[in-house]
């Protein structure tokens, strides 16, 4: 019977996990179960060890190549030299072992930032812990917006709706109960009175028993079988790969080439071995994904350090191309704490005053404070909701109107949605209790609300036996769902004059920012026993309108300001009424005398392919319902816009995993968006957003750095090589100074460039494809340029103090290392920008780059001047002369260079930026 606990009754499931119904489990219980089942995490793959990342870095073919050389020169009869390359090999595989650890390690930690939260009821108290620690028996109450913690047996809902995508990868939404299954259906799916880990729940709200715990959850037995499903890849890491592929197949017929010219010059094939070898492994680009993987992964530590998480260093890259930025209106442009302000009761005003959640407040009303209809207006604004008042870490209702007085609890807040939280605030200012309501009333079913009906309601019965159904939804709905009008302290039937005045009060409260509700209810006549949907909201009583304020975020203008001067288009998707979309837009400066504003219904009779060529003249779509939403997005992704949604509700999971870049808010919005975003703001705004777009952009910026100055060195030594010997000189550089050289150039100058700062112009550019700017014609001229004067560079030094004799060979080997190194540290500081920068050689600017410089000079004048390592890389010390050709050499490309770039800026900022 373990694992059919579908099959079971509900008393069977109690006693099998030995937990009571109203209680849970004990505390003592869940720690000693905790220990016995292990925690509820998914662990598909075993964190990366120290131990295998360093000895995977002795299976790389290039480790193993130094080692085949040193044994080589070894066998010789070089000792110093085999040992050279042997330490130049350790302190290689050391640094690949510091990249690839802690690129592992910035992975793992960015996983760990993002808990997880239960509700679980142990020892007869409610409370919210990690989901990772919920064991085999604990009481887990669902609530609407959460996601499903493991996997569960239902043992009581209330109209719980869950929607279970992520199991059987359709969007399918199903409602469940606690029936017992008639039959066993074969897959995971199906079973009405279970919820599986991975599902959200939509509507409504449960309670239930935790059958499974991590990898023993349906979702943990697919992962240990089939491993984590691939999503849409790493495109930059790929594109990497296959041009590194070719690179590496164009460097190995280099360096063949290098070892045919030298035999045919008279060289020893063992030293022409050796040569090729060294720049083999020096020079041919091997690991270009890794040293994008690690660079990507040291930014999205940056990012995650402002105010924004991001999991996946993949997403770093997706942001920096953002173009469009698609806001909700409500918990991202609006502070989200919303407010009734404003009433419409039987066609007379009440204005609502108090401090933020406080209950206490006062109500100004045009009529009788004793009005029947304010009293079923505040009834239905209580009844009609699931949020709860609280104060500290006490659940606050009817009961303890008069707990202000105790001085130690904090602020009054709420749990729950925003707006029933408001309503609710509402009803307790005018005295209007749920607590107390339901000592007399008891709710019998909940309709929960969605997108396509936009109202909610909720069904009591009194204490009289009688039914009564309260509903609160679009204000536009329930007009149209009403009969009639209560006013004047009875119904009245409601008349066409009637409509078109409620429909225009709402349309002024809409365009003065307010989000208006409205309250209706129905006496359910005895004949109605069955409580679906279409049999319970119709012939609506009208009882008023709710006006929420929900001021604008402070820090909204600046963002929107922000985006738009960083070249991305915003528009603003939302489901409320579009004068309030409207009013809120322009107050926020989204909103220009040419833009259009959409509605739901106009989307409906639109083709995609009127919408897309129509998009850049709309700024709003209003009353959007979730599907909408996600077709919106895909339009606008095949329109060739990159797209970053913000979500707030369970109705835009859909539209989130259609973004490319998929935002939520830790603090505002349903608990299963995190699930499914691909950043969480941790701040309390949309500022954020800003700061991880900066950072992106830099990120990225730093990783196109890094690979035009590798290959840009990569070049330097395949050209330089081959046409020394092409044109019948030796060899410029040794071996073992090949090896030196890479080790230098590619090692703590990569490490800091990784580190460099945004560009102070960054969010002034035109977004692009981060990839195609990476292999752009753009990039291979620099990369060519930069490979072709050093190259140069170099040769020309070796040729001007060439001398006879092996003592004049090392002469100019010696001065052609040190003029390749030389070029290679300018270079680190000249490619960190495309354009002119006046701050391109402040040290300041990046501290860990002028630090790894003078350590990579310290350590090139250590080979050149100490007599125990000039032995060992046959190099001799310089004299002033010596350096002066060098530096004359190396004078007109360090000169150029900023005189160029400056030149191509004048022209190429026209373009790149944008003018605000």
């Amino acid at each position: 019977m373990a694992g059919k606990w579908h099959l079971m009754s509900v008393q069977e499931v109690l006693e099998v996990f030995r937990s009571d119904p109203g209680r849970g489990l004990e505390e003592r219980e869940a720690v000693e179960r905790l220990a016995r089942f292990g925690t509820n995490e998914l662990v598909r793959d075993a964190p990366v060890s120290a131990g295998s990342v360093l000895m995977g870095q002795f299976r790389d073919f290039k480790l193993l190549a130094l080692l085949i050389a040193a044994a080589a020169i070894g066998l010789l009869g070089d000792s110093g030299g085999a040992g050279a390359i042997i330490i130049i090999a350790l302190i290689n595989a050391l640094v690949g072992f510091f990249q690839e650890y802690r690129t592992e390690r910035a992975i793992e930690r960015s996983k760990g930032i993002i808990t997880l939260e239960a509700v679980v009821i142990r020892g007869g108290q409610e409370k919210r812990i990690p989901a990772k620690i919920l064991v085999p028996g604990d009481l887990v109450v669902l609530e609407r917006g959460g996601p499903v913690p493991a996997d569960i047996r239902l043992i009581w809902t209330s109209s719980l709706v869950v929607e279970e995508s992520a199991l059987n990868g359709r969007t399918t939404v199903v409602e469940k109960s606690t029936v017992v299954s008639a039959d066993d259906p074969a897959g995971n799916t199906g079973r009405e009175n279970m919820v599986l880990l991975g599902s959200t729940v939509v509507g409504g709200s449960g309670r239930g028993i935790v059958v499974a715990t991590g990898m023993l959850t349906e979702a943990g037995l697919v992962a240990g079988v089939g491993g984590e499903a691939g999503g849409n890849g790493a495109g930059l890491q790929d594109s990497l790969a296959a041009a590194g592929s070719r690179l590496f197949n164009a460097g190995l017929l280099i360096c063949l080439l290098v070892v045919i010219l030298g035999v045919y010059q008279g060289e020893a094939l063992n030293q022409m071995l050796l040569a090729g070898i060294s720049l083999a492994v020096v020079a041919v680009p091997g690991g270009l994904p890794a040293i994008a993987s690690f660079s990507l992964a040291l930014g999205m530590q940056r990012i995650n350090r402002r105010h924004a998480v991001i999991r996946d260093p993949s997403v770093v890259e997706k942001l920096a191309c953002v173009t469009l930025v698609c806001p909700n209106k409500t918990g991202i442009l609006t502070e989200n704490r919303m407010s009734v302000v404003r009433a419409l009761v039987g066609g007379k005003e009440v204005e609502i005053k108090g401090d933020g959640y406080d209950p206490k407040g006062s109500f100004d009303y045009q009529g009788d404070n004793n009005d029947p209809g304010l009293s079923l207006f505040l009834k239905t604004a209580a009844l009609c909701n699931n949020a709860l008042l609280i104060r500290g870490d006490i659940t606050v209702g009817g009961f303890f109107r008069d707990i202000g007085k105790v001085k130690t609890l904090r602020q009054w807040d709420i749990r729950g949605d925003p707006t029933e939280g408001a309503l609710l605030v509402m009803a307790a200012r005018g005295g209007v209790w749920r607590e107390r309501l339901e000592k007399k009333e008891s709710r019998v079913r909940e309709i929960p609300f969605d997108s396509r009906r936009k109202r909610m309601t909720v069904i009591y019965q009194t204490s009289r036996g009688g039914m009564v159904a309260y509903t609160k939804g679009a204000p536009e709905e329930l007009v149209e769902l009403s009969t009639h009008l209560y006013r004047e302290g009875s119904p009245a039937l409601i008349t066409a004059a009637d409509r078109d005045e409620l429909l225009d009060r709402i349309a002024g409260l809409a365009a003065r920012s307010f989000r208006v509700m409205a309250l209706a209810y129905r006496e359910l006549p005895p004949e109605v026993n069955d409580y679906a949907t279409e049999n319970v909201e119709k012939h609506m009583i009208f009882l008023g309108l709710a006006a929420i304020s929900d001021n604008l975020e402070p820090a909204a203008v600046d963002t929107m300001h922000g985006l738009r001067r960083a070249g991305i288009k915003v528009i603003m998707i939302t489901g409320e009424h579009q004068l309030a979309a409207r009013s809120l837009a322009m107050e926020a400066g989204l909103l220009g005398p040419q833009d259009r504003i959409i509605n739901g219904n106009q989307m409906a009779g639109m083709t995609d392919g009127e919408i897309a060529r129509e998009i850049e003249n709309i700024r709003i779509f209003a009353r959007i319902e979730p599907q909408q939403k996600q077709r919106l997005i895909r339009i606008l992704k095949q329109s060739g816009h990159v797209v970053a949604v913000t979500g707030k509700g369970t109705g835009d999971i859909t539209a989130l995993k259609e973004a490319d870049v998929s935002v939520a808010m830790e603090n505002n919005g349903a608990a299963a968006l995190k699930n499914v975003s691909a950043i969480l703001l941790t701040g309390n705004n949309f500022s954020g957003f800003i700061d991880a777009l900066r950072e992106a952009r830099g990120i990225c910026d730093n990783v196109r750095t890094i690979l035009r100055y590798l290959l840009s060195f990569s070049v330097s030594l395949l050209l330089l090589m081959p046409a020394a010997l092409a044109a019948g000189f030796p060899l410029p550089l040794s071996p073992l100074q090949v090896l030196w050289a890479g080790l230098l150039a590619g090692g703590l100058p990569v490490l800091a460039l990784g580190k460099e700062p945004p560009d102070r112009n960054v969010m002034f550019r035109v977004p692009g494809n981060f990839q195609k700017k990476v292999f752009s014609a753009g990039m291979f001229r620099s990369v060519m340029a930069g490979g072709v004067v050093a190259a140069t560079a170099s040769l020309a030094t070796f040729l001007l103090l060439l001398r006879g004799g092996p003592q004049g060979q090392d002469l100019a080997g010696t001065a052609a290392l040190n003029t390749i190194i030389l070029l290679q540290m300018f270079y680190a500081f000249s490619f960190r920008y495309e354009y002119y920068n006046e701050r391109e050689f402040l040290p300041a600017n990046n501290p860990a780059l002028a630090t790894s410089l003078i350590a990579v000079i310290i350590l090139q004048l250590s080979v050149t001047y100490l007599p125990f390592l000039q032995v060992v890389f046959h190099t001799v010390p310089l004299g002033p002369a010596h350096w002066g050709i060098i530096l004359a050499v190396c004078a007109l490309p360090i000169i150029s260079g900023p005189i160029l770039k400056w030149l191509r800026s004048r022209v190429g900022q026209r373009i790149m930026y944008i003018k605000i």
